[in-house]
């Protein structure tokens, strides 16, 4: 094998082994979008958990609370028997009027892979003039980028989502990653408690009547990864004929994830509201609270867009 073909195809080797025709986010992290999601929702039922504990250990004059409060804090498997009708009647209404309440998860993963090969080979040789040599450089590229957007909506009710398992949670430690910020721990506690905060204390309230309280967060995390190699081979010259001086292989790898999260919250929806959500970006399953939720979120993508200066079509 010729050294210039040797070190075109190191350089394609080098190349190929970073490559991924379908980018996901497992390339980077070994993290399927199906763990992200687990992950998000895990933290989410935590969130909600460390708000009913934190409430029923505020309850005074009920000790089936206070009870319970240290029981479901130290005992986990406890969560899969909760019953809002353990306590008195003030603090099972108070239960009751959050349990229905919703929240929606818009994921927009965008992942994009930048492969480039960029060789260059300089010959040199003699020159049929006396005591000169002829050089000449020889240079190509490879370039290529690749580009994965992945959009669902996921819902969930408050009720159902405290009694999920630990089976199904187990795997999550939901610390913060600061390297590859949506397989960590994203801040969907705070959303929570400023969510129920405003519910009972700042008069959270939608745009129009006959529809719950909504909240939406909208969170963008962006991963920037990247590797270059120019790595330079000098080879001594024959003293007749063709010969390779020097070659170099100019590498470039980079990875860019741009993942966006809306997590909207919703109470449960009047008994005697009849309001149905629009389906415009956002489609998503459940009821009517889980429609809210998701119609949250949608609202937050429209004013989104609409900032950008960008025309959204809105059918009547």
């Amino acid at each position: 094998m010729s050294r210039a073909r040797w070190i075109v195809l190191t350089g394609i080797s080098l190349l190929s082994a970073g490559c991924a025709l379908h980018p996901l986010p497992d390339d980077v992290t070994g993290v399927s979008t199906y763990d992200i999601v687990r992950n998000i929702r895990c933290e989410a039922r935590d969130a909600v958990r460390d708000k009913i504990i934190l409430f029923l250990g505020q309850v005074e004059g009920d000790p089936a609370a206070t009870k319970y409060a240290q029981l479901l804090r130290d005992n986990r498997e406890l969560w899969l028997k909760f019953n809002d009708h353990w306590f008195s009647p003030p603090v099972t209404a108070m239960l009751q009027r959050f349990e229905g309440s919703a929240i929606a998860y818009n994921f927009n993963l965008d992942m994009t892979e930048i492969n480039n090969f960029d060789p260059k080979v300089d010959l040199t040789g003699a020159n049929p003039i006396p005591f000169s040599t002829f050089t000449s450089a020889v240079t190509g590229g490879v370039d290529h980028t690749r580009e994965n957007a992945r959009t669902f909506t996921i819902t969930d009710i408050w009720a159902s989502l405290i009694r999920v398992d630990e089976v199904y949670c187990q795997p999550f430690a939901h610390v913060r990653n600061y390297m590859y910020p949506i397989t960590g721990k994203i801040g969907v506690d705070e959303m929570v408690d400023t969510f129920v905060v405003l519910s009972l204390f700042a008069n959270l309230a939608p745009a129009a009547s006959g529809k719950p309280p909504t909240m939406a967060d909208d969170l963008k995390f962006t991963t920037m990864l990247s590797f270059g190699a120019t790595p330079t081979i000098t080879f001594t010259p024959f003293k007749t004929g063709l010969s390779v001086a020097d070659a170099s292989l100019g590498v470039t790898l980079s990875r860019r994830d741009l993942h966006e999260v809306t997590v909207g919250l919703s109470l449960p929806l009047p008994a005697t509201s009849k309001s149905k959500p629009n389906e415009l970006l956002v489609t998503a399953a459940g009821g009517p609270a889980q429609q809210a939720a998701a119609q949250a979120v949608e609202q937050r993508i429209l004013r989104s867009e609409l900032s950008k200066g960008r025309f959204v079509f809105i059918p009547q």
